[in-house]
């Protein structure tokens, strides 16, 4: 079996993500993993390739739970089932935000 390489280790998560397609449009979607420079769930709709979504992701962090606001652009959007695998890449995170990020992804590696 080959193992994947890749620049940024994914990590699995479990809970609702909410993606924001502009213009009112709001798809709550399942988070199945999150890296560095990324996040992978499953959606029941369609989000069409290279649109510029906004994220709401909660992490733990510190005994409480964070919600992190990101902004990204949809690079994978595959049919599976009865829904779509959509992954997003990363493109910014506000300042508060990348600090409790950046400490997540840390722990992750401890």
């Amino acid at each position: 079996m080959v193992s994947e390489r890749r620049k940024h280790p994914r990590f699995g998560i479990s809970q609702l993500v909410e993606v924001d397609l502009g213009q009112e449009k709001y798809i709550n979607a399942e988070g199945i993993n999150l890296s560095r420079n990324g996040v992978l769930c499953k959606t029941e709709d369609e989000c069409p390739l290279y649109s510029r979504v906004l994220l709401m992701v909660t992490l733990p962090y510190k005994n409480e739970e964070r919600i992190v606001n990101m902004e990204g652009i949809v690079s994978r959007s595959v049919h599976k089932g009865k829904g779509w695998e959509t992954g997003i890449n990363i493109t910014s995170i506000n300042k508060a935000g990348r600090t409790v990020f950046d400490e997540v992804m840390d722990n992750f590696h401890s």
